[in-house]
């Protein structure tokens, strides 16, 4: 069973990338008109246009434009697909150590991952002290922390779809949510 992942869009993500930018690039607008002369209100109503507005079209363009498959598993193996050099890797079958699938909760939000160990990759060497840290976070080992995925509004199909097309492979999934 090959999986691609994909962002799409929901109401929860028009809510978070449009709607609440929108509201404070009002805001900023409301605040620029309102200012008669007073320049901390002019400024202030200008950092809100840029920095909520700039934010909102970063967003969108980064979460909704083209290129929104995030995670590929098909018969060579696994890839990340990120827009960014970090967020993009390929591993072969042979170098998948498990797979880690892991739900992290602070406050009222949950996030899940999906965490690819590698062979070959000792336990403690990781690539440094961000894979160390993210580890140690997120409750995978060392040697998956560079090859993550996370399961943010509107990602699909759902994890455990992912999960079943690793395991069908004969991977290890080691499933902590």
């Amino acid at each position: 069973m090959n999986v691609t992942v994909r962002q799409t869009l929901t109401v929860r993500a028009v809510l978070t990338f449009i709607v609440g930018p929108a509201i404070f690039v009002a805001l900023g607008i409301v605040m620029i008109l309102g200012s008669q002369g007073d320049v901390s209100g002019l400024l202030l109503g200008i950092v809100c246009i840029v920095f909520f507005g700039g934010g909102a079209a970063f967003a969108l363009w980064r979460n909704f434009g083209s290129g929104r498959d995030l995670l590929e598993v098909d018969d060579d193996g696994i890839r990340g697909l990120g827009r960014v050099g970090v967020g993009r890797w390929s591993l072969p079958w042979s170098k998948v150590d498990a797979v880690y699938a892991v739900t992290q909760r602070t406050g009222h939000v949950t996030v899940q991952h999906l965490a690819v160990g590698v062979t070959g990759t000792a336990e403690h060497s990781g690539t440094g002290r961000l894979a160390r840290m993210t580890s140690g976070l997120v409750d995978v080992p060392v040697n998956a922390a560079d090859h993550m995925l996370s399961w943010n509004p509107g990602i699909k199909p759902s994890i455990d779809e992912v999960l079943a097309a690793v395991a069908a492979r004969g991977v290890p999934v080691f499933d902590k949510l």
